[in-house]
This record gives structure tokens, sequence and C-alpha cells, in this order.
């Protein structure tokens, strides 16, 4: 079987291309935010370890997914640009698989364009490709998937051991970017049981003994991920059944069901890629899904019916996996697209299930087949122009909410910024909500977002020169400090608080509390050298120049004032003043 030959094989070579360009397009103008950042922040300037790849990031496991962030911090230092064609180069490859598996599954016919269509259009992968922390999971997961479905297809039925050896391998790939790899013996078997024949009985039997490697293969490989995976990463118990229906529900009728049908077409969104659909969008695909259930029964018999069984069992097992996971999260996340995108080659085998024809009508290398090849049928060209244009009216109204334009600007800004200043000092601030979200608590700060540039700035160490912070916009500000608390003055000695090799208390007019604040003292030196400050029981050593300076120092915990001492013999060194503030960005002028 040639997938490629004739005007339908070119016309999917044609869609691969384009698939690679739309999402080269889209995906180009956008830019990291998020996960991103931390994955990125936490490969920097660390070596290829175990425990680096292995690492528990929020209950996932996924040591495929800190490899690419290793080598991507690496190659692209935090420029878009060049972290853009990896993912566009494995998505290509990801239709190639699935035009080659639609080939198999359908024929060397123009049926074979919707399921490819399905695949390309369908926006429900949308978020997932446009995220970099999610696209360099998804994708490769999405791989291993097709050549899991292909090596079963491809020597499944004639050489088992070797369609068992492939499965695994694949299932290898899926488990070391997500755990939706645990999917791949569950999809297979689903596609198995739709392509066997006899009753329901014989259909099970013929799949376990005929395929019996691969399931023994596979359920050794997940018993020891599943293990693996509860000593590294321990996932938190989920909330009550109430709940695990309510995001089973949103999950299933309210987020895949429309997005496969590609819709939900103009969705309201919340935040965070939560998307609530339209009623009428959710009424109308679960409408359609229903219909095409009743006829494709009707029409097909029993071909059909294990057809949308296998798919039910894939979207049982996606929902087992999201409920062991995410249930603490809220029903509300089961309308997160992202987690219903595994769906999209369950989707895509059901599709060319459906066209699969019944009987072959033309042999290899006649005229039938040749005629079969080059005319157009015009039913399935109408239905895979109708989900490309439904498609691409969700992905114009979702697709502004997925290019992170303001951790564009935020970054582009600090960045020029540092380059016009390579010298600056900045206080480690905040980042806007819309560019780290509040639950990656002390991770959501201007050093981890920009961790990974070549600029290579500085943050919280002493400064002889004003800290400086990085606004909500991205510039770079001046300092406020916000509840100044002095020092209490010294009057009868004009060099204040006088530091030797003995420490001297320099006590504040007031206490204060725990949180991060900076501290600026103004000092006199007789000579360069240097001091140890210490505050809350945190020592910072600092060095001081000859004659008239100032000093700023990230401090924290409570405190009622705070020690000095000169490191040198002799010397002088007079602490003339003193001030603790809370810091915040000066208004950008």
């Amino acid at each position: 079987m040639a997938p490629w030959r004739g005007p339908s094989g070119l016309a999917g070579a044609g869609l691969v291309l384009l698939a690679m360009l739309s999402r080269w397009v889209m995906l180009g103008r956008a830019f990291y935010t998020q996960d991103d950042y931390l994955m990125l922040a936490r490969s920097v300037d660390r070596p290829i370890t175990f425990s680096f790849l292995f690492q528990n990031y929020s209950g996932h496991l996924f040591p495929g997914g800190f490899l690419w962030a290793w080598m991507d911090a690496r190659w692209a230092r935090m420029d878009w640009e060049r972290s853009v064609p990896p993912v566009v180069l494995m998505w290509g490859f990801a239709c190639v698989l699935a035009w080659l598996v639609g080939t198999r599954l359908v024929g060397p016919t123009w049926a074979r364009i919707v399921p490819m269509v399905v695949f390309c259009a369908s926006p429900i992968s949308l978020w997932s490709i446009q995220w970099w922390a999610v696209a360099i999971q998804f994708v490769p997961v999405t791989c291993a998937f097709l050549l899991a479905v292909l090596a079963h297809l491809r020597w499944g039925s004639d050489r088992p051991r070797l369609a068992s050896a492939c499965v695994g391998l694949a299932m290898l790939l899926a488990l070391a970017f997500q755990e939706r790899g645990l999917l791949v013996p569950v999809i297979v078997g689903a596609l198995a049981l739709a392509l066997a024949s006899g009753s329901p009985s014989e259909r099970v039997r013929t799949v376990l003994r005929r395929n019996l490697p691969t399931w023994t293969l596979t359920a050794t490989l997940g018993l020891a991920y599943l293990l693996i995976h509860r000593a590294l990463a321990p996932i938190e118990p989920g909330d009550a059944p109430t709940s695990n229906l309510s995001l089973l529900g949103n999950v299933v009728f309210r987020n895949a069901l429309p997005g496969l049908w590609g819709g939900p077409w103009v969705p309201r969104f919340l935040g965070h890629g939560v998307s609530v659909p339209p009623v009428l969008a959710v009424v109308l695909t679960n409408a359609a899904t229903l219909a095409l259930v009743a006829w494709s029964i009707r029409h097909r018999g029993r071909d059909a019916t294990w057809a949308w069984i296998g798919f039910g069992l894939v979207l049982l097992a996606n929902a087992v996996l999201l409920l062991g996971g995410r249930t603490q999260l809220g029903a509300i996340f089961g309308l997160i697209p992202r987690y219903a995108a595994d769906l999209l080659v369950p989707a895509t085998v059901l599709v060319a299930l459906l066209l699969r024809p019944r009987a072959t009508t033309a042999a290899p290398g006649t005229r039938a087949e040749q005629r079969t090849l080059r005319r157009p049928s015009p039913l399935p060209l109408l239905i895979a122009t109708a989900y490309a244009l439904s498609s691409a009216v969700t992905t114009a109204a979702v697709l502004p909410e997925t290019l992170n334009r303001l951790d564009r600007s935020w970054v582009g800004k600090a960045r020029a910024a540092l380059q016009a200043d390579p010298n600056v000092v900045l206080y480690d601030g905040a980042v806007p909500g819309a560019m780290m979200v509040v639950w990656f608590g002390d991770d959501a700060r201007a050093s981890t977002v920009l961790a990974a540039v070549p600029e290579h700035p500085v943050f919280d160490i002493p400064s002889s020169r004003p800290y400086r912070m990085i606004d909500s916009s991205g510039h770079v500000v001046d300092v406020t400090l916000v509840e100044p608390v002095k020092a209490v003055p010294v009057k009868r000695d004009v060099c204040g608080y006088h530091a030797t090799q003995t420490p001297v208390r320099v006590p504040l007019e007031s206490p204060v509390g725990g949180e991060a604040r900076v501290l600026r003292l103004g000092y006199y030196s007789g000579g360069q050298g240097y001091a140890t400050v210490t505050y809350a029981g945190r020592a910072q050593q600092v060095a001081v120049a000859e004659g008239a300076g100032s000093l700023d120092l990230a401090v924290s915990g409570a405190a009622d004032g705070f020690d000095v001492r000169l490191e040198a013999a002799s010397g002088t060194l007079c602490v003339v003043s003193a001030v603790v503030g809370l810091p915040y960005p000066a208004r950008h002028s």
C-alpha cells in the first residue's frame, strides 16, 4: 500500500505541510508562560542526573520533558523563535503518522482525508501545542500513540512479537513524557477489538490470544511505572465522588465532545485555560454524537458498535487518569481543553474505523484501483471541508487567548533594560498572575522568569547601587520602600554606629514583621574592605568603599535591629543611617 500515491496521496502530503505551516504561524505568535519559566529555570546550569530527570513536578513524572527543557535552555536561551521549530517538526511527524494510520484503516481512497483533517485541524489540541511546557509533553505522547497504533496495524496479526516490542517501545516513549502513556495498551486494545470478528466473547478471546505478548509487556511496563511514580511523585488523593462526577461530566460532555466536533466555537474564557462552551454548542455536539452513534451502528453493524465501544474504553481510561491526579483542583478544571486533548488520536482512529470499507472493491494495481485513487469522492471532501470550517471558527476565537502577549512584552522590556545596564542589581519581585499564577508560590518571581535569558540578571545580592525591580509591565524601575522603619539615631556620636570586629547593634525605631524587605543603609568608611551585616539571623558579607557610601540588602524575618561587623582588624566603618521597608516598584516615567 503506497500512502502517498495518486491525487489523494498528494492531498495528504499537502495537508501535512499545511498543518506544519499553520502551527508554525500560530505558535510563532505565542510565547513562554507559566510552567515554561519554572521548567527552564530548573534546567539552567544543571547537569543531567537521575534526580533532575525524575524530579517530582507537582505530582507529575516526565523525564523526557525535563530532558527537552534542558536542551532548550541551552539551545534557545529564551529565544522563542528557536523554541518553536522542534515542536513544529515533531508535530509534522505526528501528522505523517496520522496519515499512515488512516491509510491502513481506510485504504488509499479520498475517505482518508476525513480522519486526517480531524487530527490536524481539531481545536482540542490548540492549547496543548500553543503552551510550550504542555507541547513538549503532548506532541511526543501523540507520536507515541500513533506509533503504537501503526505497529499493531502493520504487524499485530502476523508478527505479534515484533508488534509487541514496537508497542512497548512506544509506551516507554509516551511514559517518558506524561502519565497518559498508560493509555497506549487501552488504545491498541480498543483498536484490536474493533478490527476482530465474531461474537463479543470470540473477539475478546481472539485479541487476548493473538496479541498476548503485547498485553503482557504493556501490563508489566504499566505496573512498573506506577510503582516508580508512587515512590518518586506520589499523587494527592482526590475529592468527594460528587465533585469527581462533575469533573467527569465537564471533561466528556462540555470539553471533549465539543472539541472533537471542531467546537466549542466561541467559548467564554475564565483564565488559566478554562474555556466555558456556549450551551448551544454543548447541545448540538452531544446530539450530533448520539446521531452519529445511531447512524453508524444501523448502517455499519457490529464494526461500528465495537469502534464506539473502543472509543468509550479510551474515554473512560482517560477520565480515570484525570480523576487520579486533578480532582483536588475542582470540577471547573474539566473545562480545560488540554485535559481532553489526548483523545485526539483515539478520535482519529474512530473516524477512520467508521469510514473503513467493508470489503476491497479493487485489487492493487488494477485500473479499478487507479480510478478509486484518482476520482475525488465528493462526500468525504464535503465532510472534511465542513469540519475544517467548524474548527477554523473555534481556532480564530481561541487563538488570541493562547498568544501570551503580556509575557512577550514583559520579557522583551526586561531584557532590553538588562542589555542597556548590564551591571544593574534587581530586587526579586513577584510577576503578574497572568505569567505565573499564585499557586506557584515563591517561584512566581522575576528570577524564575528570567533564569534562562543570556543576559544573566543578578538578584538580591548586596549592592552599592540602589536596587531596581521589574514592574508589572516589564519596565526596570527604582525601588520604593513602603512602611519604612528607620534606625534609632545616635545624637552624641558623629560616627553613628561604629563597627569593629566586635559586632555593633543597630536598633530599629520599631520592630518589623517577617515579610521580605529591603535594608538600605548609609555608611562612612576610612578605606576599602568587607563587613558582615546580620539581619534576623542571616549574615551577608558586603563590600565597603572608601568614603561615604550606601548599601541595599534583601532581608527577611522579624527583627528589631541588625548587627554590623568589620572584617578587618583595623579601619573605620560608621553606619550613619539605615531604613528597612517593603519594596515596591516606583511608577515608570
